[in-house]
């Protein structure tokens, strides 16, 4: 047993850290959310990302006209686009413009909410970097952890951009820390939570596919006494995702008003579904060296602190 006056010091350092770290994470969140908000608009509307598909979803829910060319329509997948389209105006522009200024803010403003909208959802990840760190570290190592998230330069690009790869990062957090409690507590409840989150990560970006894998390995690793009718339990999460699949990916199964379902179609090269072709040669491991060459050039000091672990 531990002597009174340790175990009142214990008693006061938790105490602290309830309070204290709940404020470091949301002081790390309000800093990354204005640090990624300045100069938001930055080159609009002369200069727009690439794949601004978010953006003519927007453009539609607004005005009930986008760009059919940039193929909106069955690009990504909908949890993004649905958020998006339920946010509120973030930017106000003349309904009739009459000064070039004003033509230039309204032709940029729907590109500035996009941005916005990932900007400020990005930054979930803070919070979730820190719950899946806790995982396995102290509270001060995750909150390093999510210090770490906050400051990353990879993710600080992308969250200024009106493409949804940094704004789907807290829901595939969010599936991997989901599928951590299932493990340790394989209740119904959390075959269920498991099971919501990975929909989200999976109705998010194509490649949160892998999710999945995470669920299903801590259905089979999942701690405590283990019977034959746990199985069954793994029914409500697969029922959960499918059930995502046809809500977040409407192209599969519905024509938009002018173009035709989306078709998934198998050939001896690769696996073609929507927009999106997976390419059979490409499964080479190439991706590792284009990971480091990232952490390299984005995120060196990350990539020193993970050969120091890997020396450990």
């Amino acid at each position: 047993a531990l002597h009174p006056a340790a175990a009142a010091s214990k008693v006061g350092r938790d105490m602290r850290s309830r309070v204290l770290v709940p404020l470091a994470l949301l002081a790390l969140v309000l800093v990354t959310a204005a640090t990624r908000l300045v100069g938001i608009d930055f080159l609009e509307p002369q200069w727009t990302e690439q794949d601004t598909q978010l953006v003519q979803h927007l453009r539609m829910e607004r005005t009930g006209n986008a760009d059919e060319e940039s193929g909106y329509s069955d690009a990504y997948p909908y949890v993004l686009p649905y958020l998006l389209r339920a946010m509120p105006q973030l930017v106000a522009v003349e309904s009739e413009p009459a000064t070039l200024e004003q033509h230039l803010a309204v032709c940029k403003a729907l590109f500035t909410e996009t941005r916005m909208f990932v900007a400020l959802l990005s930054c979930l990840s803070i919070p979730l970097a820190y719950a899946l760190a806790r995982r396995f570290a102290s509270p001060r190592w995750a909150l390093f952890a999510s210090a770490l998230c906050a400051a990353s330069l990879l993710t600080h690009y992308f969250g200024q951009q009106g493409r949804p790869h940094a704004a789907a990062s807290p829901f595939m957090l969010l599936a991997i820390v989901a599928a951590l409690r299932l493990r340790e507590r394989p209740t119904l409840a959390n075959y269920a939570l498991a099971g919501l989150a990975a929909a989200l990560g999976v109705g998010v970006l194509h490649n949160g596919a892998a999710v999945v894998l995470a669920g299903l390995a801590a259905h089979f690793l999942r701690a405590g006494e283990r019977r034959a009718s746990d199985h069954w339990k793994l029914l409500v999460p697969v029922g959960l995702v499918l059930a995502g699949v046809r809500v977040f990916y409407p192209f599969f199964f519905s024509a938009s008003e002018s173009t035709e379902p989306a078709k998934l179609e198998t050939s001896d090269v690769g696996v073609t579904f929507g927009r999106h072709v997976v390419d059979y040669e490409q499964f080479t491991f190439g991706g590792a060296s284009t990971m480091l060459r990232a952490l390299a050039h984005y995120a060196p000091g990350l990539l020193a602190l993970l050969a120091l672990a890997l020396l450990e």
